[in-house]
């Protein structure tokens, strides 16, 4: 990665951790412009753009990222990150989908936090859907 982009991506990352999202969102962009197809940058920005309440441009990012299509683990991020920020918009089946796309890639081994999280998403789905036997079975990891 060029410094330029790693100094935008670190002063991004110490924006977010602060709770500065516009100068996250700013920061982040300035380096997903010089790497643009380095995906960590993007998921970043998704997340900055999220925690700004910005949930189309979370969206957008996320989608963007996956057209330039990233490696398998970061893929899986990004769908991840594309859910919860189509989820948090109130947008319950595209958010479905992008949950389904994370459960289709998620190979036995992927890390623990991934399958809690998709755990916790399609269980965040069935309640807005008020199928509450899916919430129990979406927390629980039974399959429907």
């Amino acid at each position: 990665m060029a410094i330029a982009a790693k100094r935008y991506l670190d002063r991004g990352l110490a924006a977010l951790r602060s709770g500065d999202h516009a100068t996250a969102v700013e920061a982040l962009t300035s380096a997903g412009q010089l790497v643009p197809a380095y995906a960590p940058v993007s998921q970043w920005l998704v997340v900055a753009h999220a925690r700004a309440g910005a949930l189309n441009e979370a969206v957008a990012v996320a989608q963007q990222a996956l057209a330039r299509a990233p490696g398998q683990r970061d893929a899986m991020w990004l769908w991840l990150l594309l859910a919860e920020a189509l989820l948090a918009a109130g947008r319950v089946r595209p958010a479905a989908e992008a949950y389904d796309q994370v459960a289709a890639m998620l190979a036995a081994d992927a890390q623990a936090d991934v399958r809690v999280r998709l755990a916790m998403g399609r269980a965040r789905i069935a309640a807005a859907q008020r199928q509450w036997p899916a919430v129990v079975d979406a927390l629980l990891g039974r399959a429907r």
